[in-house]
């Protein structure tokens, strides 16, 4: 889902823009070499990347988008590809869609995802499909950590950030970028006609980041809490051993379902 990322991209760029220019007030040639620096990679790589879609599909904006929907009678469909309607199905489907468990190896094994309306009351476009997809408050618990810096930023922007709680400047920027680039990533696919675990892989760099920076946020808070900090210590493990498991184990059934191991 390449053309969905260029907007997490955009905003990525812009954040490290924003933090520019504020780090180098009054230093008007390192801004402009920064600049320059930032600028000069992501025009070539939006260059080369217009010019493939011009070599491969004749158009600088087709990205073979189009082309992937072939299916039966998508194309008297378009206006419903992305849709406010499919929110809250992709949303359970993403997140909360469990696996199975068998005897035989790698023992987790993906569902197809909810296709029957969440609300029973209001009924899905006729053309919303899922694949086999396992959310992640299931297949990747550590996750949850991901709450924490956003939690800190928006208890600094209230002004209810305690002294312990308070962070450095450097990881206010990057939280701002990692939450950004994650939230835009996740709801373009949450309104997107066709749930697929495939497509996570567009925001679930930014996800474990965040997620990362958040288990060593909650770890550094409780400096003065011992026992609690032993339990932060011990739960932020044991989830992420639970994530890589599953993680492994649903991707390894994914290629032998597929006939690829």
């Amino acid at each position: 889902m390449t053309p969905l990322l260029i907007a997490a991209a955009a905003f990525l760029a812009l954040i490290i823009v924003l933090w520019l220019f504020t780090t180098h007030r009054g230093a008007l040639t390192r801004l402009l070499t920064t600049l320059l620096a930032l600028g000069i990679p992501l025009i070539l790589g939006a260059i080369a990347f217009a010019w493939y879609n011009w070599a491969r599909f004749v158009s600088v904006t087709e990205t073979g988008f189009s082309y992937a929907l072939a299916g039966p009678n998508l194309r008297a469909h378009l206006d419903e590809l992305f849709s406010p309607a499919y929110l809250l199905q992709n949303a359970y489907n993403y997140l909360a869609n469990p696996f199975i468990v068998k005897a035989t190896f790698p023992f987790f094994y993906p569902l197809r995802g909810l296709l029957e309306p969440v609300l029973s009351w209001k009924a899905l476009p006729e053309i919303y499909s899922a694949q086999a997809v396992t959310g992640l408050l299931c297949a990747v618990p550590f996750a949850i950590f991901g709450i924490v810096p956003v939690a800190l930023i928006l208890k600094r922007v209230l002004g209810r950030a305690s002294s312990q709680q308070q962070i450095d400047i450097p990881f206010r920027w990057i939280t701002a970028s990692l939450a950004g680039a994650f939230l835009l990533a996740f709801a373009a696919l949450l309104m997107f006609f066709w749930a697929a675990m495939r497509y996570a892989e567009d925001f679930m760099p930014a996800l474990l980041l965040l997620s990362i920076i958040g288990f060593w946020q909650a770890y550094r808070s409780l400096s003065e809490e011992a026992s609690r900090r032993r339990a932060i210590a011990i739960l932020g493990t044991v989830l992420a051993g639970i994530s890589i498991l599953i993680g492994t184990s649903l991707a390894l059934s994914n290629l032998i379902s597929n006939g690829l191991l």
